[in-house]
């Protein structure tokens, strides 16, 4: 029989050359030197030796000689090679095309150890004739593959032949990627790179995007790849992040290692570290964000994960990464409006408790703060502020440390405070209310003295009243600089301001302070005079002002208020010296007599 194969693969040799030799003249020369080269001279037709006579012959094994012992062996490698030199021609041995994969393996007669190149051809053939029995949707499984392996050689040994470089893609290709192979990773302390060339995926292969199953497939096998980098960590060997995104980002491009890492969040206990390696990733590869938000977006990642996935607040050694910072957060507000627009929902609530999360409280306070310096997100960080801060009472004053060492001006630090945003208070409101807005404005003034401190001449009292009348109103601000002047420290200034309220705003706060039920001995001390600058004239029409406040809270009060009352609150604000000099002037001047009969019946009391 094995005569008779030879004689078969010299005759197939034969008719081949033949075929060939239509060819042009130098690629007959080409192939018959490269058939002078490789066959052997059993088959080589220019050889002196010839073909055995075909018929039927009986042998014994006393009858056979070292001579076919010999051939035997030099035609081996030959036949093993015939299918190749065919360029992928049905294999000669024809009994392969009626066996399965198992029949073909034992009939390939190949060495233990398959270290001999004859056994690479053969293995190459057994190979292709794998691919071809599964194509044709025979079922002939991995384990079973590498099952008849190890009949021929041991663990070490296959793990040398999968390195040799005519077999490996084969190998991993047909074989997948054995347990064997896993447990070699850990013990060898592989580098991720390493690991990688184990993977059965073609390096040169890139995936369109409509093949989802194609899809499904790399990443499943990567999927492996990222599981066992990871028990290479945990048993001890050092493999870093940036490792592993370098053989992600070279190995399968920027837009596959990023749908790949979202992919893992399909794995609950790969969320926590495929956001450490997305956050690096951008980092490493800045024009990889794009791509990043981009595939988010289509698969309705909510802001909220986005913000976990993107390196914000990692670093703040300089102003240069301070703004690299505010380009992602701002970047991450784009999305978040792109979010929104595809009828998708993220409240100003949502918005806040994501950066709270993200970085906690001082971090959210410090990451809205940076959005100052562009001019288009001014609006919107204030009232995001506002809501932090009503969210989360107790970073006042964290907000208030941050605004200073910004050096924000009061005007604008009011802006970002909740009392901004809170309603208008009137007197109908309980007492709860009113305690809570003052309580918020004493903050915001204690802020004013801070500034005021650091920043001279920069934030007067002008200043205060203006912000106070121009965000609460008349009547917020004199309840609440009323309250403040019970503060003795506070007294003048409290007196001071009001009374510039008093000049700008006299019929509003005449009538506020009527509502709030303010006695006349407190509305005095509004009244602007000035004793060193003011004529006796001037001072009287003021005065007239306080008199008409009187009269109108008296008959609202009744009884309550008494002349000496009226008297004693013109004493504590001026003194009783002064009154009764008041009185006297008004008696000499023919346009004051009406002001002095009418203190003449409220005579002053000793004080």
């Amino acid at each position: 029989m094995l005569r008779l194969l030879h004689v078969f693969a010299a005759s197939a040799i034969f008719l081949w050359e033949n075929v060939q030799s239509t060819t042009t003249s130098d690629n007959h020369s080409n192939s018959s030197a490269l058939n002078l080269r490789t066959l052997p001279p059993r088959l080589d037709i220019n050889a002196s030796v010839a073909p055995s006579p075909l018929g039927p012959q009986v042998f014994t094994s006393n009858e056979t000689k070292l001579e076919d012992q010999d051939s035997e062996e030099r035609v081996r490698p030959s036949l093993h090679s015939l299918p190749l030199l065919t360029d992928g021609a049905e294999t000669l041995i024809t009994a392969g095309q009626h066996q399965g994969p198992e029949g073909y393996f034992h009939s390939l007669n190949l060495r233990q150890g398959l270290q001999d190149p004859s056994d690479l051809n053969s293995l190459e053939v057994w190979f292709k004739h794998i691919d071809d029995f599964r194509r044709m949707g025979h079922d002939f499984s991995n384990e079973k593959m590498l099952e008849l392996l190890q009949t021929k050689a041991s663990e070490v040994e296959l793990m040398q032949l999968m390195k040799h470089p005519s077999m490996g893609d084969s190998f991993k290709q047909l074989l997948g990627l054995p347990e064997m192979i896993k447990r070699e990773w850990v013990k060898a302390d592989m580098s991720p790179a390493e690991m990688y060339y184990w993977l059965p995926i073609s390096g040169t292969e890139r995936l369109t995007t409509s093949d989802m199953e194609a899809w499904e497939d790399v990443f499943r096998k990567l999927y492996d790849w990222f599981v066992w980098v990871e028990t290479s960590r945990a048993s001890g060997n050092v493999v870093s992040n940036g490792a592993i995104l370098e053989v992600l980002v070279q190995q399968r491009g920027e837009e596959e290692a990023v749908e790949f890492l979202l992919w893992l969040r399909c794995k609950p206990d790969m969320k926590d570290r495929l956001y450490i390696l997305l956050q690096l990733l951008v980092m490493e590869y800045p024009t990889m964000l794009k791509e990043l938000l981009q595939s988010c977006l289509a698969a309705h990642i909510s802001p909220e994960e986005v913000l976990r996935m993107i390196p914000v607040g990692m670093t703040h050694k300089d102003n240069n990464e301070v703004l690299t910072d505010v380009f992602v957060i701002k970047i991450w507000f784009a999305y978040v409006d792109f979010f929104r627009d595809s009828d998708r929902v993220f409240s100003d609530n949502a918005i806040v408790e994501a950066l709270v999360q993200k970085s906690g409280q001082q971090a959210a306070i410090k990451f809205l703060l940076w959005l100052r310096r562009e001019d288009d997100m001014k609006d919107r960080l204030y009232s995001l502020l506002q809501l932090l801060v009503m969210k989360h009472p107790t970073m006042v004053q964290e907000l208030l440390q941050s605004c200073l060492a910004e050096h924000i001006s009061p005007e604008e630090v009011f802006r970002v405070m909740p009392i901004a945003a809170m309603k208008t208070i009137t007197h109908a409101d309980n007492k709860d209310v009113w305690r809570d807005i003052i309580r918020k404005l004493k903050d915001w003034y204690d802020y004013v003295k801070l500034f005021q401190h650091v920043h001279k001449n920069v934030f007067n009292d002008n200043d205060v009243v203006k912000v106070l009348v121009d965000n609460r109103g008349v009547s917020e601000a004199m309840v609440f600089l009323t309250l403040l002047g019970r503060d003795p420290n506070l007294k003048n200034t409290s007196d001071r301001m009001r009374q510039l309220l008093m000049q700008t705003h006299p019929k509003e706060m005449f009538e506020s302070c009527l509502m709030a039920d303010i006695s006349p001995d407190e509305f005095i001390w509004m009244i602007p005079i000035s004793l060193k600058h003011d004529t006796w004239i001037k001072i009287d029409k003021k005065l007239r002002v306080w008199y008409a406040y009187f009269f109108h809270f008296r008959r609202k009060a009744g009884n309550e208020y008494t002349d000496d009352s009226f008297m004693g609150a013109l004493v504590q604000r001026f003194g009783a010296k002064w009154v009764e000099q008041y009185i006297s002037e008004l008696e000499t001047t023919l346009d004051m007599k009406a002001s002095a009969d009418t203190l003449r019946r409220h005579p002053s009391k000793p004080h």
